[in-house]
């Protein structure tokens, strides 16, 4: 089977933007050290995205290994679609509107 498109919805674009600058602030290149594990971890699930664990129903997570972060996913047929990039300490249930 081809590799799935990799697609982050609006929301997940958007709490990876505002992270990224949150940590900028706190000290110069640690945000682009932290978008730099976000797209590592979203290329491990584009290329295996069936690896990482189900969290509810067809959702899908994986941990970033150095900042507290996750990220929630589906996997469809053509593509693999990123709910959320947020905070380990967020309310998982605020997943539910996106799915």
């Amino acid at each position: 089977m081809s590799k799935r498109q990799l697609v982050l919805r609006v929301e997940a674009r958007r709490e990876l933007e505002e992270s990224v600058a949150w940590y900028e602030a706190q000290l110069p290149d640690l945000g682009r050290q932290f978008r730099a594990e976000v797209y590592r971890c979203l290329d491990a699930i584009g290329e295996r995205p069936e690896l990482y664990p189900a969290f509810q129903g067809a959702v899908r997570k994986t941990v970033l290994r150095r900042f507290p972060y996750l990220i929630f996913y589906l996997v469809e047929r053509r593509r693999i679609v990123v709910l959320a990039i947020f905070h380990a300490k967020r309310n998982p249930d605020e997943l539910a509107a996106r799915t």
